[in-house]
C-alpha cells in the first residue's frame, strides 16, 4: 500500500498503474509523509479524480526537484493549487505536465514558474493554452536562464505569443531540445527563431511542425546549418518551398550526427529533393 510511507524516501515512481480514487487518501497521506522526497512520477495515471488531493499533498514537498503529473487529465480547477505546490518549492528542476488539456488555467502554472531560477526542463506540450501564455512563458524563460528542455507543442500559441517567446530564447545559450511544433505561427515568427536558434549552440533536438512558416523557414534552416551539434529536426508540414532544399543540404552537411529528419509536407519539388538525397 502507498499508505505505508518512510520519512527518509527520496524517489517515488508510479507511473502507468491507473491508481484508482479508492486509492486517494492513501497517496495523499504517502505524499505529505514523505517530506524528504526529491522525485515523483505519476505521469498516466489517469488521475482525474485523484487529482486534487494529490497536488494539495505537493505543497508539502520543499525539496521536491523532480516532478512528473504529464497525461493525467488534470483539471484545470486544479492548476491554482498546483501553482501554490511550485511556488512552496524553490528547487524544482524539471517539471512535465505534458497532455492535460489544461487550456488556459496553466497561465498560473506558468506564473508560478517564473518565480523560480532552478528549472532546467519544462514540458507542457499539447495543452492548448493560447495565446496568452506567451507572457507568462516569456517570464518563465527570462527567470530561468540555464533552461536546457524547453517542450510547448501544440498550445495555440499564435503568431504574437511565438514571437516573444522567441525573443526570449535569445537571451539563453544553454537550450538542448525545444519543441514549440503546432503553435499557428506565421512568417512573422521565423526570424526571431533564427535568432534564437544562433544563441543556443548546443541545440540537439528541434520540433516546428505545422506552423505553416512557407519560405520564411530558409531563414531558421540557415541558422540550424551554423550548428553542428543537431540530432532531431521535424519541420513537417511547413509548405517551405523548393528554395528549401538547398538550406536543408547545408543542415544535413554540417550536422553529421543527424540522427531523424521529418520534412514531409514542404514542397521541396524535384530539384530541392534530389539536393536532399545527394
Amino acid at each position: 500500500s502507498v499508505g505505508v510511507t518512510l520519512s527518509h524516501l527520496l524517489l517515488l515512481n508510479l507511473n502507468n498503474n491507473d491508481i484508482p480514487v479508492e486509492a486517494s487518501d492513501a497517496l495523499e497521506c504517502a505524499i505529505q509523509k514523505s517530506t524528504a522526497l526529491e522525485v515523483l512520477d505519476l505521469g498516466n495515471n489517469k488521475l482525474l479524480e485523484v487529482t486534487s488531493k494529490v497536488v494539495k499533498a505537493l505543497q508539502h514537498l520543499n525539496l521536491i526537484k523532480k516532478l512528473n503529473l504529464s497525461s493525467n487529465n488534470v483539471p484545470s480547477c486544479v492548476s491554482e493549487e498546483l501553482a501554490a505546490a511550485i511556488k512552496s518549492s524553490k528547487c524544482l528542476k524539471k517539471l512535465w505536465l505534458y497532455g492535460n488539456n489544461l487550456q488556459s488555467s496553466a497561465v498560473v502554472i506558468l506564473e508560478a514558474l517564473s518565480e523560480l531560477s532552478t528549472l532546467k526542463v519544462l514540458s507542457m506540450n499539447n495543452n492548448q493554452i493560447g495565446e496568452e501564455s506567451g507572457d507568462a512563458l516569456v517570464s518563465v524563460i527570462n527567470s530561468n536562464i540555464e533552461l536546457k528542455e524547453l517542450r510547448f507543442g501544440s498550445n495555440k500559441l499564435g503568431t504574437a505569443g511565438g514571437v516573444r517567446v522567441a525573443q526570449a530564447l535569445q537571451s539563453i545559450c544553454s537550450l538542448k531540445s525545444l519543441n514549440l511544433g503546432d503553435n499557428m505561427f506565421s512568417q512573422d515568427v521565423s526570424t526571431e527563431l533564427a535568432a534564437a536558434i544562433k544563441s543556443n549552440k548546443c541545440l540537439e533536438l528541434l520540433w516546428l511542425q505545422g506552423n505553416n512558416l512557407q519560405s520564411s523557414a530558409v531563414v531558421i534552416l540557415e541558422a540550424l546549418s551554423e550548428l553542428s551539434t543537431l540530432k532531431f529536426l521535424n519541420m513537417d508540414k511547413n509548405q517551405i518551398g523548393e528554395e528549401g532544399g538547398v538550406a536543408l543540404l547545408s543542415v544535413i552537411s554540417n550536422n553529421i550526427d543527424l540522427q531523424e529528419l521529418h520534412f514531409d509536407s514542404n514542397k521541396l519539388g524535384t530539384a530541392g529533393g534530389v539536393r536532399v538525397a545527394q
